[in-house]
């Protein structure tokens, strides 16, 4: 692997990590959506026939490094992985300390300004505010010895997640940006073709929809969050000026918003929707999102709310109801579902979403 230093614009840095393998098609990914996860489920007969219209698509959101700082899309092409934009992909990118953990915003709040965006040759740029970086280049073809040499295992939440380390330069550069020291943290990259089976119990014993074949890359439970600007703007009227927030502050994947744009909270009791005309992606509501101390971190500014907002307000009406549900997961409020993808397609803003109908006696 050859390492490169470049100068940005203005006399500081860029950091560019290259990392081929993110930009083949291997046989894992392929599997994963032709195989036992095929393109589209075989789920004939469950997919509604029924749609209502709903409202419209206001944003989407990528996030290419876990925490990291969201890229704003006109229009995206959804995969079981979760968002894709050329190179870009959802959640690709991941921290994580000498102990083997993942990182993230909610202990690093400074995580949130660090932009990654495509650059020439198949590279990624990676930069953050008054910070220096650096260039990694990786050969042509990845051998099975470099997969061998720079695999990581490390653990995210309950689970074991593989990839491949971005090398010593990146781990310094993230390491000087988050702890002012040389050493101590890594960067890591999804690689399909050497990603193992994320499990989701036992969340699966209360939430019936929820398999594995939700949870993206290195997102923390599925592959897409929808969130609606009509829940936020409810959540906004109950919080005083300095401490409101922007649907920012939850990282979804999907913003969407009612015709009226009176309907907070609707999408808690969805079970299928689909964005876009009849070809259009459908997705699968598979569990609440709830929420923790990340909520409180400003995405301008990478600083916590002094006053614990919006989380401790959302803790005093949007908790869990299910008593299964409050066994496993405390008292973390909800804001915004987590889907799954069961129809690929096409998204752009301003398309209609649609919420299936369901025929419960059916």
């Amino acid at each position: 692997m050859r390492i490169r230093k470049q100068r940005g614009g203005g006399g500081g840095l860029a950091v560019l990590v290259v990392l081929h393998a993110v930009t083949r098609q291997p046989a894992l990914e392929n599997y994963r959506s032709n195989g036992k996860r095929r393109k589209n489920r075989n789920c004939k007969g469950v997919i509604p026939a029924e749609w209502e219209l709903f409202g419209h698509l206001t944003a989407l959101k990528l996030y290419p490094l876990k925490s990291g700082k969201g890229i704003n899309l006109e229009e995206a092409e959804p995969t079981f992985l979760g968002l894709k934009s050329g190179l870009l992909r959802d959640r690709f990118f991941i921290v994580y300390d000498e102990r083997g953990c993942f990182v993230s915003g909610r202990k690093y709040p400074k995580m949130v300004l660090i932009t990654v965006s495509a650059a020439d040759n198949g590279s990624f740029k990676f930069e953050a505010p008054g910070h220096e970086s650096l260039i990694i280049e990786s050969p042509e073809r990845l051998s099975k010895q470099h997969y061998k040499d720079h695999k990581f295992n490390i653990r995210l939440w309950s689970n074991r997640v593989t990839g491949l380390d971005a090398g010593d330069e990146a781990a310094k550069w993230i390491s000087q940006l988050l702890l002012s020291k040389e050493d101590g943290l890594r960067i890591g990259c999804y690689v399909p073709d050497i990603a193992v089976e994320r499990k989701v119990t036992p969340l699966d014993k209360v939430y019936k929809n929820l398999t594995s074949d939700d949870t993206g890359a290195y997102s923390d439970l599925s592959a897409f969050l929808l969130i609606s600007e009509d829940s936020v703007a409810e959540l906004n009227e109950r919080l005083e000026d300095p401490d409101k927030v922007t649907y920012e502050n939850f990282r979804p994947n999907l913003l969407i918003k009612s015709k009226d744009g009176k309907k907070p909270f609707m999408e808690d009791d969805w079970e299928w929707c689909r964005i876009g005309d009849k070809n259009g992606p459908v997705f699968r509501s598979v569990k609440p999102c709830t929420r923790c101390i990340f909520t409180t971190v400003d995405p301008k500014t990478g600083v916590k709310n002094e006053h614990m907002e919006p989380l401790n307000t959302l803790k005093l009406y949007r908790k869990l109801k299910d008593p299964e549900a409050l066994r496993l997961e405390g008292d973390s409020p909800v804001m915004g579902v987590n889907l799954g993808l069961y129809k690929d397609g096409n998204l752009k803003v301003g398309d209609p979403i649609y919420v299936g109908i369901v025929n419960k006696s059916s």
